[in-house]
């Protein structure tokens, strides 16, 4: 009995039978369909992303070949594609459609005109599905360098194999819906009085499921019958199938992000040592594409192969390695230390598969244990006192530095508070440092006492930072203390001096101004830089008009006065020189000149010094005397007490010169500071701004300006000579030389010079002058024996009855005795620039000696050195 004529019966019975056949019929031939519909587009779904994958990873490896417009190696790279299961064509084309690289040669340079290929030239750079039938899965997918668009790497791969496995599948499928067809209708003979109701849920079911609803189930009643067990085997059926699909690819896909999504290098190796699987960390640590990767010898990727290995078979040794220190090399050549971790992994069997690896980068925790090691050394080293100390005050930490100024080893201090370095007096300035650095506060450079184990008081220049933990907590606090004693009470020196020298310029000044001469200094040019009040006085200017004007503008004969300033040109100086002021209201006063030039750093003349002096009373004297040639003796008279009184004034006039040069001295060292400090500045601050020239002119400037400040100081210092107020006292010559030799000591480091010191007789005098009468000798001889490779500098003394004679002698560059007495002269230098030098120095030497009534010479030959001599006289106690 058919289906046809089960259906004309129209019974209950033959109701029951033609829905369970025809249903199980549909059910199961939707299911196959399904099955089989699935698994085509699935197996097509594979196929093309199996194909974008190979073509994104054939884009990706041509990038370097077509940038290089390496044909030949972007040839290569298509053609290691051949070996791919059901490959049929690869091919790389540029923007214009030109085959650049096909796995057909013949092809290789064509152009493209097929309507899909000049279709996909125009379209934008993004993957695209070229063909997709059941023969052929072809993908195109852009090549691209950043955002620039250089070309498509298209790939084919065939599909005969899926066809083949889809047609056996939907035969298999065919056959499975007849036969399980004709049991059901079998089954549905025997009991379709039974399965009626049954049968209708069970079809219920089947259409849902047909439908894609696998949430549903088939929940059928009676016994433990076949239609019960064919139920529940669909139930569990279509558990499984939701159950493992969505969990199988919510796994896999779960898996691989981790894996990829982790910053260190992960790998599986198997048993004979060829990597598996990378990610994309792995990649990027050994610069190598994954294709190259998977496959290849896991130790070629170390810098030490050898020890790669040894941990490799540690790990199927002992199961798992930790910790295990090596290097991967990127194929720049740079080199990444890394931590390796590592364990066995086993296959369902329990048998080992192969070992996976996580390397952790440690080359930054290496770099900061050496930059902690570095500064660990200097802070060691430093000649400061560096250490730590707990909010508290509790000194933590102390360095060599600490015990060299402080003289508390670190066992000795640390633990204890940092109060035993203060004064008793200064123990609340620990408080307020403490409590400045609690509010996250810094201390830079504050002066104060501290002081010493041995209870000696000093003074430090203190730095105090705050110090915190990895969450950004203050738990103490980093102190720098320099020992500034010697500095701070040479600061005090300087500014009492500073002080005192500002005291000496306003009195200079004054009496300058109050001098009723006129003075004034002049430059090369002829031109007046400076007056005093008496000047103005003179010629009725003011002193704003005085300043750059002519100076011989201002004498009724303008071209003796020009012949006078060139006399002093000549000479150096000219004396009693004869002229007369005119007034602007047309007064005429009678002056003699003395003038006298000076020198800028380099010896060369930078102006003139000159003062006027009155002589109208003479001029009125000379013409009476003319008149009455009968008072002659008692004219005569008047003249001698008049000149000897002009001599005293002129003397003093002179002294008033040497202070007014003092006092230029002086004040020229304001712009100096100025000039160094802001040519500084610009070098450190805008050096990147200045070209190699102006940088050099600037350093040039800078040099200058040091020589410039350096003739100043021995200006001073000749002044000083001159002036200071000698304090006699015993001096110790041997002490003094050798004082001096030590001072001298850096600058001759690294020279082979010998001091052959004899026994010194003991002097009496101001034994800081004294000094630097020994301080320039010997630092001359130095000097003058520089390009001697054997420097040979002999000190001694000669007692004598009413005098003691000492002399410093080397074996220098010498000097020709011809210009002997030139040795002791201001400003006065026998060599060139080879040899650094003010020409003060021995001036300061002859000055001081004098002032304790002493001599001075000096005997020589050119490069066979020279001998100077002072002497100084015996006094009752020089012997004592």
């Amino acid at each position: 009995m058919g289906p046809s004529e089960i259906a004309s019966r129209r019974s209950f019975r033959r109701q029951i039978i033609l829905t369970f056949v025809v249903g199980f019929f549909f059910l199961i031939s939707a299911f196959s369909i399904y099955l089989v519909e699935s698994e085509r587009t699935q197996r097509h779904l594979n196929s093309i992303n199996e194909t974008t994958g190979l073509a994104q990873s054939l884009a990706a490896n041509s990038v370097p070949w077509v940038l290089a417009n390496d044909v030949e190696g972007l040839e290569e790279v298509v053609l290691s594609l051949q070996r791919y299961p059901e490959f049929r064509y690869a091919m790389v084309i540029s923007p214009s459609g030109r085959v650049l690289a096909h796995s057909d040669l013949a092809k290789v340079g064509q152009f493209l005109s097929d309507e899909k290929s000049l279709a996909l030239l125009e379209a934008p750079p993004e993957n695209r599905v070229m063909r997709d039938d059941a023969s052929v899965a072809e993908v195109a997918v852009p090549v691209s360098v950043g955002q620039r668009h250089v070309g498509w790497a298209r790939i084919g791969l065939g599909r005969e194999k899926n066809s083949g496995e889809l047609r056996r599948l939907t035969l298999g499928s065919a056959l499975f819906v007849l036969l399980a067809t004709i049991s059901a209708l079998l089954a549905a003979l025997l009991i379709a009085n039974r399965l009626g109701h049954r049968i209708g849920l069970l079809v219920r079911v089947a259409e849902e499921v047909q439908a894609g609803n696998y949430a549903t189930r088939a929940n059928i009643p009676g016994g433990e019958d076949e239609i019960t067990r064919l139920a529940s085997s669909l139930n569990h059926m279509l558990d499984a199938l939701a159950r493992n699909e969505g969990s199988l690819r919510a796994a896999a896909r779960y898996t691989r992000s981790l894996i990829e999504a982790s910053l260190d290098p992960l790998v599986t190796i198997n048993p004979d040592g060829k990597i598996t699987d990378v990610n994309e960390a792995t990649i990027r640590a050994t610069g190598v594409a994954r294709e190259v990767l998977v496959g290849s010898d896991f130790s070629n990727y170390f810098t030490e192969p050898d020890r790669a290995r040894a941990g490799y078979r540690e790990v199927y040794a002992k199961g798992f390695v930790t910790e295990y220190p090596l290097a991967i090399r990127h194929v720049s050549g740079a080199a990444i230390d890394v931590l390796y971790n590592a364990s066995l992994y086993r296959d369902e069997r329990g048998d080992v598969a192969g070992v996976f690896a996580a390397a952790r980068d440690i080359t930054e925790r290496k770099r900061s244990e050496e930059r902690n090691a570095q500064l660990a050394a200097i802070v060691e080293s430093s000649d400061d006192a560096i250490f730590g100390k707990t909010l508290e005050g509790v000194i933590t930490s102390w360095n060599k530095g600490a015990e060299l100024i402080y003289g508390y080893t670190a066992q000795e201090v640390v633990g204890r508070s940092v109060s035993v370095l203060m004064p008793p007096g200064r123990r609340q300035e620990m408080s307020s440092n403490l409590a400045l650095i609690r509010e996250g506060r810094h201390i830079v450079h504050f002066e104060t006492p501290r002081r010493r184990k041995d209870g000696k008081e000093i003074y430090v220049s203190l730095t105090m930072s705050p110090v915190k933990d990895d969450a950004g907590h203050i738990i103490g606090a980093s102190a720098i203390e320099r020992d500034v004693t010697e500095l701070k009470q040479a600061g005090d020196a300087l500014r009492q001096r500073e002080a005192d020298l500002r005291v000496a310029s306003l009195y200079t000044r004054s009496l300058i101004e109050a001098s009723l001469d006129p003075l004034m200094t002049i430059d090369p040019d002829g031109r007046i830089t400076d007056v005093n009040e008496a000047t103005i006085l003179a010629t009725g200017i003011a002193r704003e008009a005085l300043i750059g004007s002519d100076v011989s503008a201002y004498f009724t004969e303008p071209d003796k006065a020009r012949v006078g300033y060139q006399e002093v040109y000549a000479k150096g100086f000219v004396t009693d020189y004869p002229l007369a002021i005119r007034h602007v209201s047309g007064n005429v006063t009678d002056v003699l000149f003395n003038a006298s030039v000076y020198r800028d750093e380099k010896g060369n003349v930078a102006g003139v010094f000159a003062a006027a002096r009155n002589v109208t009373a003479l001029r009125r004297t000379e013409r009476e005397l003319r008149k009455e040639r009968e008072h002659l003796e008692e004219l005569v008279a008047m003249r001698t007490a008049e000149l000897t009184t002009a001599n005293g004034d002129l003397e003093a006039t002179n002294g008033e010169l040497e202070a007014f040069a003092y006092s230029v001295s002086h004040d020229l060292r304001v712009p100096l500071r100025a000039i160094d400090g802001f040519s500084r500045i610009l070098l450190e601050d805008y050096s990147g701004k200045l070209d190699a020239e102006g940088q050099r002119v600037l350093n040039v400037v800078r040099d200058n300006a040091i020589k410039m400040a350096r003739l100043i100081d021995d200006i001073l210092a000749f002044s000083r000579a001159g002036r200071s107020e000698i304090a006699p006292a015993r001096i110790d010559m041997d002490e003094a030389v050798r004082a001096v030799i030590e001072e001298l000591a850096p600058a001759v480091a690294g020279r082979k010079l010998t001091f052959d010191i004899k026994p010194l007789a003991p002097a009496q005098g101001d034994a800081a002058m004294i000094r630097r009468v020994w301080t320039n000798l010997i630092d001359n001889a130095v000097k003058f024996t520089a390009p001697k490779p054997d420097a040979v500098i002999e000190i001694g003394s000669t007692a004598g009855k009413d005098e003691t004679t000492y002399y410093v002698k080397d074996n220098g560059a010498g000097f020709d005795m011809q210009y002997a007495t030139k040795l002791f002269g201001v400003f006065q230098r026998l060599h060139g620039s080879e040899f650094a030098g003010t020409g003060i120095g021995l001036a300061i030497v002859k000055r001081i000696v004098v002032r304790h009534g002493g001599r001075v010479w000096a005997e020589g030959k050119v490069n066979e050195g020279a001998t100077f001599y002072f002497t100084l006289p015996v006094r009752e106690d020089s012997h004592a």
